[in-house]
């Protein structure tokens, strides 16, 4: 009993598209299970977000510009242990 090579790739293709279409209809449930919890999150999140007390814009501004200004001495100070380091380790070598 032999089938011909045209059935065997019927069949071949057939069997095939079962498999992908299983496969497909698993990753479709996977998603519709994930995306239903990303949904849950996010209207969590919204929920936690209504109840967030914002700042006013001038304490925005007074806070953005004390962090700024944190940032520019933190800077400044690491700059000038820098260019200390730096001649005294010159000063070293070059000895």
């Amino acid at each position: 009993m032999s089938i011909s090579c045209y059935t065997a790739l019927t069949l071949f293709i057939v069997t095939d598209t079962i498999r992908l279409l299983t496969l497909s209809a698993r990753s479709l449930f996977y998603l519709v299970n994930k995306m239903s919890g990303l949904l849950s999150f996010l209207k969590e999140a919204w929920v936690e977000l209504k109840k967030v007390v914002w700042p006013s814009k001038n304490k925005t501004v007074r806070l953005t510009a004390a962090v700024l200004a944190v940032t520019f001495v933190v800077a400044g100070f690491i700059a000038l242990l820098d260019l200390v380091f730096n001649k005294v380790l010159t000063f070293l070598i070059e000895r």
